[in-house]
């Protein structure tokens, strides 16, 4: 009777801690700032997308979202001011955004930004809706359990209206009477410039331009044969820095597949320059011969003088004939 029992309060316990478990998972949910908004077609908005723990400690997030392509597009994704200390993914592309990363232990608590998306609303009139993902995630610090409950993580919709014009305003008239004052200088176009492309690895590639201010940076990319069916890059890669010079590392590049790019460079002011489509192909460095390699029939540099292999030879085989010479004597001498 005692083991029965036993058994009976093991089981007991067993499926406690299985009912406290399945209750941990249902703790925390991911929500959009706003929710819900009106947006004239043309016009850009952000979106703050958050995470609230649930009272529990979490070191890791995995933010994915879907949104309509033709009513919105992706324009950046920035993790400024995130609660997140790394970041593993900050994608958007396709129809799809994805933000993922971390914090060390003991992790973070309590309502938390976790990354912003900014979107511009397409001329496709209608409701606009972000859908979270079912592979989303959320892991507490101890254990590195999912408790991200999706069913209790809003969507967000936005209403997409009808433009009511640019609302650009008509210059102010030239002054009546007196000198007319000299018109301000124009302020330089946006350019992206010295574009190039390094393979660094069998499936990553370095690429790197330059813009003439500082602007964030931004590749689509995806194989040439795949854009040929579709106009919207599969692979997106954004940063939230302004900088004059930009470099990504593409993966997922594998040769031979050829593969088709556009770099996109926005300045503080929101505006934009664009590439247009190019060829990865086309950007490739080719391989070119290390500083310490000779071709073939050149010679040997030394000294900054360049040497022929023949001179080289006729230098070379007298002082080892000498030397070879010496160490025989020196050897007979000690026997």
């Amino acid at each position: 009777m005692q083991k029965i029992l036993i058994v009976l309060l093991l089981v007991f316990v067993g499926i406690f801690g299985l009912a406290e478990d399945v209750f941990a998972q249902q703790t925390a949910t991911l929500f959009f700032s706003p929710s819900s908004q009106s947006i004239q077609a043309g016009s850009t908005f952000t979106v703050t997308v958050m995470v609230n723990t649930g009272g529990q400690q979490v070191n890791a997030v995995a933010a994915y979202f879907s949104y309509p392509v033709d009513k919105l597009q992706a324009l950046q994704v920035t993790t400024t001011g995130s609660v997140l200390q790394f970041v593993a993914e900050s994608t958007a592309g396709g129809g799809q955004v994805r933000i993922a990363g971390g914090s060390p232990t003991p992790g973070f608590l309590g309502t938390q930004r976790i990354g912003q998306v900014q979107f511009r609303a397409m001329s496709t009139l209608g409701s606009a809706q972000l859908s979270w993902s079912s592979d989303s995630a959320v892991l507490t610090d101890q254990g590195n359990q999912n408790i991200l409950n999706i069913a209790a993580s809003p969507s967000a919709t936005f209403q997409i209206t009808a433009s009511q014009g640019d609302g650009s305003l008509l210059p102010p008239p030239p002054p009546t009477g007196g000198s007319t004052p000299p018109s301000s200088p124009q302020n330089e176009e946006l350019a992206i410039s010295d574009i190039r492309a390094e393979r660094v690895s069998g499936q990553s590639v370095l690429l790197s331009w330059k813009t003439n201010e500082e602007t964030k940076g931004q590749v689509n990319y995806g194989p040439t044969r795949q854009l040929a069916e579709q106009d919207e890059y599969p692979f997106s890669m954004l940063d939230g820095i302004f900088a004059l010079e930009h470099s990504f590392s593409l993966s997922r590049v594998e040769p031979p597949e050829d593969y088709s790019l556009e770099i996109v460079a926005t300045d503080e002011s929101g505006n934009q320059a664009k590439t247009g489509r190019l060829v990865l192909s086309e950007l490739l460095t080719e391989e070119t011969t290390s500083p310490g390699t000779q071709e073939a029939g050149r010679g040997f540099e030394i000294a900054g003088f360049t040497i022929s292999s023949p001179l080289f030879l006729a230098i070379l085989l007298p002082i080892g004939a000498v030397v070879l010479l010496a160490v025989f004597l020196l050897v007979r001498r000690k026997r």
